[in-house]
């Protein structure tokens, strides 16, 4: 059975625009970013996520309190936009999704708060930044729940799946279950539901309706 999207709130924080940006002075193309046309060579496990957490928690673009993107940039330093980070996947709860998107750059301190959760898919290229550097990166910028998820089953990251949660400033580890048909999969607090590797497919479970939740 596909599960409706939440339809519960968030306490809403107001975008507070701070300054006017140079985009022609930053070391990317925010606009390349967010223009994302379709047959861009994404890979199938970072589209079907995406899909899964847009439909989730976006509603397919009736939240105006969540803004959930892939791939778009985030900058965490006001005094130096070239320190950014482009995660595969990210989710923001309880903000003005209008005024991020226009700003085609995620700011953490105009927005209100970092991204609740991002997330990495495996991939050759990136797979060594995703484990040892970016999880420094995502704490240093206080996301409250990185996620690694490799269809392969590890042979890029060395683990199919892992969760780190913010606990006093420092990631740890998500406890993850191995249910008897093999799905692998560890609770989210952010999302109300488990994160699950499904033989290299990401799937959903939802803790309230005990049931898998499909865009």
């Amino acid at each position: 059975m596909t599960r409706k999207a939440p339809t519960q709130t968030y306490p809403f924080i107001p975008y507070r625009k701070t300054t006017e940006i140079d985009y022609d002075s930053l070391d990317f193309d925010p606009h390349e970013s967010v223009e994302k046309p379709s047959g861009m060579g994404q890979h199938d496990e970072q589209m079907d996520m995406f899909n899964l957490l847009y439909a989730y928690f976006a509603g397919y673009g009736t939240r105006a309190d969540v803004f959930c993107d892939y791939n778009s940039n985030i900058c965490w330093d006001p005094d130096d936009l070239a320190r950014h980070v482009s995660p595969d996947l990210y989710i923001a709860l309880g903000v003005d999704a209008k005024a991020i998107r226009n700003r085609l750059i995620y700011l953490p301190w105009e927005a209100g708060k970092p991204p609740d959760l991002v997330m990495e898919i495996a991939t050759a290229d990136t797979a060594r930044e995703d484990v040892e550097t970016k999880p420094d990166v995502y704490e240093a910028i206080a996301a409250p729940e990185y996620w690694m998820f490799d269809a392969t089953g590890g042979r890029h990251y060395g683990f199919p799946l892992k969760g780190l949660k913010l606990v006093n400033g420092k990631y740890q580890d998500i406890e993850l279950t191995t249910e008897p048909d093999g799905v692998l999969k560890g609770g989210s607090d952010v999302l109300g539901a488990s994160v699950a590797w499904d033989d290299g497919v990401p799937r959903l479970y939802d803790h309230a309706s005990g049931e898998y939740f499909e865009s």
